[in-house]
């Protein structure tokens, strides 16, 4: 008998046919196994799990895979790597050092009018 979080495997040998009940929780994202050949697990006394063995000698093994997992990894690294490109493309592609020519037309026209402000100061201490 090994028992881990997430793997039990049984010796079992059984006179006829017979059911291997678990006293572990039904739950999701179990598999079990009689000598390598998946096996159906069905729910005992609403929260155990038990399978159909035969007669002799067997190996029952109950393996755990949280639902979902394989899935939720593959979108982490799917928007990961969307990241990646939004940030290369950022980086590599200069928009964001390339100033907007509405920006840019304001500060010209301050320019122009601290110029001309300038310009009159002195016109005027002239006179």
């Amino acid at each position: 008998m090994e028992i881990s979080e997430d793997y039990q495997s049984f010796d079992v040998e059984m006179g006829g046919d017979g059911f291997l009940v678990d006293a572990d929780q039904y739950y999701r994202g179990w598999t079990a196994s009689v000598d390598g050949v998946e096996v159906p697990i069905y729910q005992v006394n609403g929260f155990m799990r038990g399978v159909k063995v035969p007669a002799g000698k067997h190996r029952v093994e109950f393996r755990y895979s949280a639902p979902g997992l394989r899935a939720s990894l593959w979108l982490c690294l799917a928007l990961f790597l969307l990241i990646l490109a939004a940030l290369a493309w950022l980086l590599f592609s200069g928009s964001g050092r390339r100033r907007d020519a509405r920006h840019v037309e304001p500060l010209v026209e301050e320019q122009d009018n601290a110029e001309a402000a300038e310009k009159k100061v002195t016109a005027e201490g002239r006179t």
